[in-house]
């Protein structure tokens, strides 16, 4: 996310009175499931991890900010970010995983 969309979304939830329920932030996926292990007190029951067209294929234009292939790091799909993304859970906690958000 850009800034700019970052700060329209704290907006909207502030708006909203949601801003003790969910955070926005402009940092990559695995940085921000360490800083919740890290800083966040409660427990983390759910995380939802929409992903953009998986990744993009050679040969085509595409969108060029995608990641070659899902072996690559800044695939959110990738091992690194499932592995945070399961020690950051509570026990029982349910991991919602959709791709081809656009």
């Amino acid at each position: 996310l850009s800034r700019g969309a970052v700060c329209y979304a704290r907006g909207i939830a502030s708006r909203w009175n949601l801003t003790d329920t969910v955070a926005f932030a402009q940092l990559d996926a695995r940085s921000v499931l360490r800083s919740l292990r890290s800083h966040y007190r409660g427990r983390v029951t759910e995380i939802v991890i929409s992903c953009p067209t998986p990744y993009r294929i050679l040969g085509t234009a595409g969108n060029s900010q995608l990641p070659l292939s899902a072996s690559s790091g800044s695939f959110l799909g990738s091992t690194s970010v499932m592995d945070e993304a399961a020690a950051t859970l509570a026990p029982g906690g349910i991991l919602l995983l959709s791709s081809n958000v656009e």
